[in-house]
């Protein structure tokens, strides 16, 4: 499938999921929870399946990144977004390391999973402001997989002001097994290193 230039995957069906996340943060994030719910001065950060145009040699594709995004409003009232993607992907689950554009591996992912595994990385973490009434609080934004890796907490902190880092992650799914220990004392260790504190936010689908 193509449109205006931008070349999207067959696997992804008929209407990209990217135009119905447009929909549902016009109706549900900025109309319903930001008009009707919460206080002007109350920001809402969230993990969310972010489509990019990522561009490879000539060909422009509309692809998935996984990213942490924070929605608040601005000086003029208006609910603004910031995004910082995900940088560290999982192997097999979010990446396949360009064996993607192998038409037999894809099929074969797509039978098994429901999916292809064709994730964008970020190059970097990004800082995301979020403003506070004594000015700006920044938050260095990692997910998930992002928390075994010492880069995306030191180069970040050495970059630019960081005034905590925060964690989103669907990891509480795994509470009985080892990874989640895991993961904490990664978060543990990114804290010392770099003398901020990490905020961890975890979510599980169904109870366990």
């Amino acid at each position: 499938m193509r449109a205006g230039g931008v070349t999207l995957a067959p696997w992804y069906g008929g209407e990209p999921s990217a135009l119905r996340f447009e929909r549902d943060e016009t109706e549900v994030i900025r109309g319903q929870l930001f008009e009707r719910l919460l206080d002007g001065r109350i920001a809402f950060l969230a993990g969310v399946e972010q489509w990019i145009v990522h561009e490879r040699g000539d060909v422009r594709e509309l692809r998935r990144t996984n990213a942490a995004a924070l929605w608040q409003r601005g000086p003029s009232g208006d609910v603004e977004r910031r995004i910082g993607l995900k940088s560290h992907l999982v192997i097999g689950g979010e990446t396949a390391f360009g064996l993607e554009d192998v038409g037999f591996v894809r099929d074969l992912a797509y039978e098994m999973a429901g999916y292809v595994p064709d994730i964008v990385p970020g190059e970097r973490a990004e800082v995301l402001a979020l403003r506070a009434a004594g000015g700006d609080y920044h938050l260095a934004a990692t997910v998930c997989f992002d928390n075994a890796f010492e880069d995306v907490y030191v180069e970040t902190a050495q970059r630019e002001p960081v005034d905590a880092h925060v964690v989103l992650s669907n990891e509480a799914w795994y509470k009985r097994s080892f990874e989640l220990d895991q993961m904490v004392a990664f978060s543990k260790v990114a804290a010392i290193e770099t003398g901020r504190a990490v905020v961890r936010c975890t979510i599980r689908a169904s109870p366990a």
